[in-house]
């Protein structure tokens, strides 16, 4: 049987980097079914996207944020555990990155990513260093 969603907003997280607002994930629920869709929005960016709050719908307990940094550079981007994808960031080259179901982030050129579930954040700030 095939869910009918009925979205709701969870809550967001602000994600903040060196003592700065970087950006916001927001968390969209189904009242129905509970899985979830999270949306980013990153400071500067002048508009929100078009499927705001119907993106891909997961549990809450596989969405997270991978974090890339080295060298004083920081980066984040939103992504689900239990995945393999390939990985581009201006912090390292390209890569394919897997998340598995622990958030254990392993990268093929074993570059260091870490992994952070949102459902740990939810109405309040995740501070990246």
């Amino acid at each position: 049987m095939s869910c009918k969603h009925i979205m709701t907003y969870e809550g967001a997280i602000n994600i903040i980097i060196k003592g700065e607002v970087d950006g916001t994930v927001d968390v969209w629920k189904c009242k129905s079914c509970g899985d979830t869709s999270a949306d980013l929005r990153r400071v500067g960016e002048p508009k929100m996207p078009e499927s705001v709050g119907m993106g891909e719908l997961v549990k809450i307990n596989r969405w997270g944020v991978i974090v890339c940094n080295d060298r004083g550079e920081t980066e984040w981007h939103l992504t689900r555990s239990a995945s393999t994808m390939p990985h581009n960031c201006s912090v390292f080259e390209q890569c394919e990155l897997t998340v598995d179901e622990a958030g254990n982030a392993s990268c093929s050129n074993n570059h260091d990513h870490r992994f952070y579930f949102i459902s740990n954040y939810i109405n309040s700030s995740m501070v990246i260093r």
